[in-house]
């Protein structure tokens, strides 16, 4: 919309009133012309007011609709974060420590522990050949068999056990508290 100059009009007006004497016809126009003005300006500067606050609003929802994201994506990570992941779906990285979901035969009962999978020869053993392991000519090393394995934190002569018990599922460890909760 094309802004109408208001200065210029009222100059042009002046111009008229001294150019046409006596013009009542011109006068009364001219008189009416004076509050279109007036209301003009008044609403060029409310329109301005609101063009500022729409620009604010706008860019009030630009960065809500960026924070709805971020937010949307940090649900989605935690979700996934906290889910339990089936063993069929995939397993465990080798080796990480994770929360093992597993169940007792043939009664189905569960129970979750710590735990990690051992990939076959990627994890060696700290034991001879009477443990859980395998030797590998090739690389002269004792690997834990494929498997998944319980931490033991309170036994002398043990790390970790074998689980005899079928593993279903599989979770990443919380994140420790902060020391000031």
């Amino acid at each position: 919309m094309k802004n109408i100059d208001t200065a210029a009009i009222r100059a042009r007006c002046k111009k008229l009133r001294r150019e046409i004497p006596d013009g009542v016809y011109v006068e009364t126009y001219l008189a009416d012309v004076e509050p279109l003005l007036d209301a003009y300006e008044a609403l060029e500067a409310e329109n301005a007011q609101l063009r500022e606050v729409k620009d604010a609003l706008e860019s009030d929802m630009i960065n809500s609709t960026m924070n709805l994201s971020l937010m949307t994506e940090e649900v989605a990570r935690l979700r996934e974060e906290a889910r339990w992941i089936p063993i069929t779906e995939r397993p465990p990285k080798s080796g990480a420590h994770v929360l093992l979901l597993c169940e007792t035969n043939p009664s189905k009962n569960t129970y979750v522990c710590d735990g990690y999978y051992a990939a076959p020869k990627e994890i060696v053993g700290g034991c001879d050949a009477e443990c859980d392991t395998e030797y590998d000519d090739e690389t002269d090393e004792f690997y834990l068999l494929e498997g998944y394995y319980e931490v033991i934190k309170n036994w002398d002569d043990f790390g970790s056990v074998v689980i005899g018990d079928i593993v279903t599922h599989w979770r990443p460890l919380p994140a420790a508290p902060d020391k000031e909760e």
